[in-house]
C-alpha cells in the first residue's frame, strides 16, 4: 500500500469510503512477472463493508497474467 485516505475519520462503525492506492508484483503459474499499480475503493456501511472496486491501470498486464492473452 501507498496511500490510505478516508472520508471521514471520525466516522467508526459508521458509514465512510476508503481509497487505498497499491503496487504489486505477480507472478502467475508459468513463472513470469508482473508489476501493477492501482486503487481499491471500499464502502463501509455501519462499519461493514458493503462495496469494493479495484481500478487496475494496466488491465492488459491483468489478463496476461491470467491467461487470456
Amino acid at each position: 500500500m501507498k496511500n490510505v485516505c478516508v472520508e471521514n475519520i471520525f466516522a467508526f462503525g459508521g458509514t465512510n469510503v476508503l481509497a487505498v492506492e497499491w503496487d504489486v508484483v505477480l507472478t502467475n503459474q508459468g513463472g513470469k512477472e508482473f508489476q501493477n499499480s492501482g486503487v481499491t475503493v471500499i464502502t463501509l456501511d455501519k462499519g461493514k463493508v458493503v462495496e469494493v472496486r479495484d481500478y487496475v491501470f494496466d488491465h492488459e498486464q491483468v489478463k496476461e497474467a491470467w491467461g487470456e492473452k
